[in-house]
C-alpha cells in the first residue's frame, strides 16, 4: 500500500502523503488486536499514542449488536474474546492480523454506545478516524455482523492469461487480459463490478457513504474476488494488470481539476468517486458546493435506522468540506451558498411513509424529509452540456439581482457537540418577491411534480410538493359516477365497481366519469432568478400556531417578519416568463 505508484504518481510524493504517515495518532480508542493468534484482542485507550490503524466500515443490520456499554467497558478493556465477536468482526480481526496490522477501529466497539456525550465526541472525530487510517476494510455483501466477509469462493477465478503486444504505432507495450467464462461466473471483459457486487448493501445504507468517501484507501472483500479503491486507482484482484480507471475529461477543458473531473463518474458504491474528496489539492468555493450537493443526492436515497441520524451520519464529511467550527454550516446547507442550497427538492416518493418524523431540521433543509432530494442549479448543469464548467460558474454568478431574495439572517441551534450534527431549531429571515398562484391542480394520484401554468402563457413550470401527500382534497372513490348506471359508485377505492342495476352488468361499464380535479392555491417566494434559463421560487405557508416549538433561535425575535414555513419548490422553465416581474416586496422568517 506504500508504494501504490497509482496512489501517488503525479500527485504527492512521499514527504507530502497526509494519509501514510508513520506517526499516525490513533483514535480515542481502538482494538489491539496482539501480536500473536493466542492473544485475545481488547479494548485500549489510543489517545495521545502514534501507530498505524485499521478501520472496518460494516452494515449494523437488525441482528443484536455487539457493542460497548457504560456497563461492560471495563470488561472490554481487559479482553474481547474473538469467540464472542460477531462473524463480520472475526473476519475484520484476521484480515487486520493477515495485513501485519496490530490496531483496528469498530465503531459499535470503540464508542460508548450508551453514552451521548461519548457518542457525540466521538462524531466530531470521524473524519479524522478514516481520514487517517491506512486502508479501511470492508465486506460488500455482508448485510449485517453476523454475516461475515470471509467465506469459501462459489468458485475459484481461472488464472489471467495476459497477452501482451505492441502497436506499431505507438512505442509502448500494451497489455490486454483474457479469462475464461465459466459457468455461473459473469463474464468480465474490462476492470468493473459484476451486477452481484453493484447490489451491494453498502450501496443503502446512511452511514456508510462517510466512510466510503474519507477512507483514502478501502480493500473490499467480495463473495468471489477482492478489489481494492483509493482516491486514485480502482484495482480488482482478477485484473492484476489494469490500470487506474481513466477520469472523463472534457473536450478541449484541460485545466479541470480532480476534484471535478471526478464528477463525471462515479465510485464503486457511491455516485460519488472517492477521487471526489481527494486531499491533495485545494478546491474552489464552487468545487466543494457542488461535491456537497451531489453527495446530498446521493445520502438521502440511503436508509437510516435512526431518524435523527439525518445530519450527523454525513457531518464528518460536512466538516471535512467546509472547515471551522460550523458557522458556515446551517442544518446541512453551505452559508456561503444559501440561495443554491434551498433550491432543492423532492426527486422520487418511492420509500414513503405516513409516519409523523421527529424534528430533524427546519423545513427549508433537505433534512426535514426522508425522501431523496435532487438540487435544482445541480440539475441545470446536467441539461447545458454546451456549457463548460467555468462558462458555468460565470452564468451563476450573472443570476439576476432584480429578483434574488435578499437573505438578512441565517442561524440554526445546535443540539449537542457536535457543530454539523443535530440541531433543535433554526430560522432564515429574508426580504424577497411572493406571489399567489392560482389553480394547481390536485392529482387523483401520488405525485412528486405537478403543473404549474398561466392562463395566457399556459405551461410555465413545475410544482414539486416536499409532502407528495400534499393532495388532501385528492378524489375519492365516493365521487366516481356511473353514467351508464345512473348511479355512484358505492364499493372500496380501488375495487371493482359493485351496484344494483336492475338489467346491465358491471362489464358493460364503458366509462368512469370522475368529477373536475380540485384546484389549490400555494404562495410563492423567489428565491434566485437564472437569467434566460429558469426561476426558483419557495412554496410556502404560513406557519401553524401548533408549530412553534422549534421557532426558537440564537437570535432576536422580531414583529418585522411573518413566519412562514416550507412546503415545496416551483421551478419556472419558461425562459421567456418572469414571473415575478411585478411581484411585491416581503418581510419573511422561514422556520
Amino acid at each position: 500500500m506504500t508504494k501504490h505508484k497509482s496512489c501517488s504518481r503525479g500527485y504527492i510524493n512521499e514527504q507530502e502523503d497526509m494519509n501514510i504517515n508513520e506517526d499516525a495518532k490513533l483514535p480515542t480508542r481502538v482494538i489491539d488486536i496482539g501480536l500473536s493468534r493466542n492473544e485475545e484482542p481488547r479494548l485500549i485507550e489510543g489517545a495521545g499514542h502514534n501507530a498505524e490503524y485499521v478501520t472496518l466500515s460494516h452494515c449494523w443490520g437488525k441482528v443484536k449488536q455487539l457493542m460497548t456499554t457504560s456497563s461492560n467497558l471495563e470488561a472490554h478493556l481487559t479482553a474481547i474474546p474473538v469467540a464472542s465477536l460477531p462473524k463480520t468482526f472475526q473476519d475484520a480481526v484476521a484480515a487486520t492480523r493477515e495485513l501485519g496490522f496490530r490496531y483496528l477501529w469498530i465503531d459499535s466497539l470503540c464508542i460508548v454506545q450508551d453514552s451521548a456525550e461519548d457518542w457525540e465526541i466521538e462524531c466530531t472525530k470521524m473524519a479524522d478516524i478514516f481520514r487517517y487510517s491506512r486502508v479501511t476494510l470492508c465486506g460488500p455483501q455482508a448485510s449485517d455482523s453476523s454475516t461475515g466477509f470471509l467465506h469459501p469462493r462459489t468458485y475459484q477465478h481461472s488464472p489471467p492469461q495476459i497477452w501482451e503486444f505492441r502497436d506499431p504505432e505507438d512505442t509502448d507495450c500494451r497489455r490486454a487480459t483474457i479469462q475464461s467464462k465459466r459457468s455461473g461466473e459473469e463474464h468480465r471483459s474490462r476492470p468493473e463490478l459484476t451486477a452481484q457486487e453493484r447490489e451491494s448493501p453498502l450501496q443503502h445504507r446512511g452511514w456508510i457513504l462517510q466512510e466510503y468517501l474519507l477512507s483514502p484507501r478501502m480493500l473490499f472483500f467480495g463473495s468471489n474476488r477482492m478489489y481494492w479503491e483509493c482516491t486514485m486507482s480502482l484495482q480488482f484482484e482478477d485484473f492484476p494488470m489494469s490500470d487506474e480507471i481513466p477520469i472523463y475529461r472534457r473536450p478541449g477543458d484541460n485545466s479541470a481539476s480532480l476534484r471535478t473531473l471526478a464528477l463525471e463518474y462515479r465510485g464503486c458504491h457511491c455516485l460519488i468517486p472517492k477521487s471526489a474528496m481527494s486531499p491533495f489539492e485545494t478546491p474552489s468555493q464552487s468545487e466543494v458546493i457542488y461535491t456537497w450537493f451531489q453527495i446530498i443526492q446521493d445520502y438521502t436515497k440511503r436508509s437510516l435506522s435512526v431518524a435523527e441520524d439525518k445530519l450527523p451520519a454525513v457531518s464528518a464529511i460536512a466538516s471535512s468540506l467546509f472547515s471551522g467550527n460550523g458557522e458556515n454550516y446551517l442544518a446541512g446547507l453551505p452559508k456561503q451558498a444559501l440561495h443554491e442550497g434551498l433550491a432543492w427538492r423532492v426527486s422520487s416518493i418511492d420509500g414513503l411513509k405516513n409516519s409523523k418524523l421527529p424534528y430533524r431540521a427546519p423545513t427549508w433543509s433537505w433534512a426535514s424529509t426522508d425522501l431523496p432530494v435532487k438540487f435544482m442549479t445541480n440539475e441545470v448543469r446536467s441539461i447545458l452540456p454546451e456549457i463548460s464548467w467555468k462558462a458555468w460558474q460565470t452564468v451563476i454568478a450573472a443570476f439576476s439581482e432584480e429578483n434574488k431574495a435578499e437573505i438578512h439572517h441565517a442561524d440554526v441551534k445546535v443540539n449537542g457537540l457536535d457543530p454539523f450534527g443535530r440541531v433543535s431549531s433554526g430560522s432564515i429571515r429574508l426580504r424577497g418577491r411572493t406571489k399567489i398562484i392560482t389553480d394547481i391542480t390536485t392529482s387523483n394520484s401520488f405525485n412528486d411534480e405537478i403543473p404549474v401554468s398561466d392562463p395566457v402563457v399556459g405551461n410555465i413550470g413545475s410544482f414539486y410538493p416536499d409532502d407528495p401527500l400534499w393532495h388532501s382534497t385528492r378524489v375519492t372513490a365516493e365521487n366516481a359516477i356511473f353514467p351508464e348506471l345512473g348511479s355512484r359508485y358505492t364499493g372500496e377505492e380501488g375495487a371493482r365497481p359493485t351496484y344494483t342495476g336492475e338489467d346491465q352488468s358491471v362489464d358493460q361499464v364503458s366509462s368512469i366519469r370522475f368529477p373536475p380535479s380540485p384546484t389549490r392555491s400555494i404562495k410563492c417566494l423567489c428565491i434566485d432568478y437564472f437569467k434566460n434559463r429558469y426561476c426558483i421560487a419557495l412554496a410556502i405557508e404560513e406557519l401553524p400556531p401548533e408549530q412553534t416549538e422549534h421557532c426558537a433561535t440564537s437570535s432576536t425575535t422580531s414583529n418585522t417578519y411573518t413566519p412562514y414555513r416550507r412546503i415545496g419548490i416551483v421551478h419556472y422553465w419558461d425562459y421567456d416568463y418572469n414571473p415575478f416581474e411585478d411581484a411585491s416586496w416581503e418581510w419573511i422568517e422561514l422556520f
